[in-house]
C-alpha cells in the first residue's frame, strides 16, 4: 500500500498568528500570486507548507549562503548578500 501525504489547511488568521505575519501581509502574497489559497464558500484556506515556504532563512555571519530555491528570483541587495 503506498503512502500517500496529506495536506493541512489553515485559516489566515490561524497562518498569521503561527508565523507572526499579518493578515494584510497574505492578503498580498496571495494577491501577488506568491501565496496559493483555496476558497469554500466564504472561508479562505491556505496549505501550511506554502505558507512556511514565504519564510527564508536569512544568511549570517560565517554561515554559507545557501542557493535560492528553485524557482525563486535572485536579488543583490549589495555587499555580496543574496537574497
Amino acid at each position: 500500500m503506498a503512502l500517500t501525504s496529506q495536506r493541512s489547511y489553515e485559516s489566515l488568521a490561524h497562518a498569521a498568528a503561527r508565523t507572526g505575519m499579518s493578515i494584510k501581509t497574505l492578503r498580498r502574497r496571495i494577491a501577488g500570486g506568491q501565496l496559493a489559497a483555496y476558497r469554500s464558500g466564504r472561508l479562505i484556506r491556505v496549505d501550511t507548507e506554502d505558507v512556511d515556504r514565504l519564510l527564508v532563512r536569512i544568511p549570517t555571519m560565517g554561515s554559507p549562503i545557501a542557493p535560492p530555491p528553485r524557482g525563486m528570483p535572485v536579488v543583490d541587495v549589495g555587499r555580496g548578500q543574496r537574497f
